[in-house]
């Protein structure tokens, strides 16, 4: 199996790993921390609106966010499909490599610009107890993608 195949299959399966952990405090003021996948985000992402201050819920362009988190399966699956293909599995690869970054791009712009100092620091601090391993997963995978895409290793037929 190609590398690229390999890492486009480990984008999706960490689809349906745990992204992130989310604690709230329930109605006796008790925390309840619960995991998230990906696929929970994108089924229920009305339900994590609360959690990230009312911006889950809208939209990108005209298209809702939730549409946006099925583009990463999406696009891990037509890699893998793809890989052995030449020039469109090295475009797909380096897609669904740079999608996860584009989305921590996303969210750093969201941050107001005079509190994006404070915001780091804290994520900086508190990364490990919040990210899940598929988060890792994914950000390993791309940032491997990447570079194999642009490199075109495992990505056409004749190689080996």
């Amino acid at each position: 199996m190609r590398p690229i195949a390999i890492l486009a299959i480990a984008i999706l399966a960490a689809f349906f790993m745990p992204w992130i952990t989310v604690t709230q405090k329930d109605r006796q003021g008790l925390e309840v921390a619960g995991s998230a996948t990906g696929l929970d985000m994108a089924l229920h992402v009305d339900k994590f609106d609360q959690y990230f201050g009312g911006t889950a819920s809208k939209s990108l362009g005209n298209i809702s966010i939730s549409v946006w988190f099925w583009a990463l399966p999406a696009l891990a699956l037509a890699t893998a499909l793809t890989a052995g293909k030449g020039l469109p599995a090295r475009c797909l690869g380096l897609l669904t490599g740079l999608y996860p970054f584009g989305w921590l791009t996303f969210g750093y712009l969201q941050i107001p610009a005079d509190k994006r100092s404070e915001s780091l620091k804290w994520l900086g601090d508190h990364f490990s107890s919040f990210v899940g391993v598929g988060a890792y997963v994914i950000l390993l995978a791309g940032l491997i993608l990447i570079v194999l895409s642009l490199a075109g290793i495992g990505a056409s037929t004749d190689e080996e």
